[in-house]
């Protein structure tokens, strides 16, 4: 997945920011994370669905900025996966 550069030259890959107040250090190396996605990352709460409400791409479908929501977001998904009609051919 690849970012593209604004004025500033910064867009996280994660969630798209362009703008924070502050860049962190993220598994690409250092200022790679927006201070949301910087700080869960470092708690080891950075999960796909986590996405800042602020971010331009964010939505309510697919993510969440509360930690909670996005466990019971993939609770979820794991009862829907468990509960496909499984495919059999003769």
């Amino acid at each position: 997945m690849a970012g593209m550069a604004n004025s500033s030259g910064r867009r996280y890959l994660h969630c798209q920011s362009e703008k924070t107040l502050q860049w962190r250090a993220g598994p690409l190396g250092p200022k790679t994370l927006c201070n949301a996605c910087g700080v869960r990352y470092k708690s080891g709460r950075l999960l796909p669905e986590y996405w800042p409400a602020s971010s331009p791409t964010f939505s309510g479908d697919l993510h969440s900025n509360s930690h909670r929501k996005v466990l019971d977001m993939r609770k979820q998904k794991q009862k829907d996966v468990m509960f496909l009609p499984s495919l059999e051919f003769i």
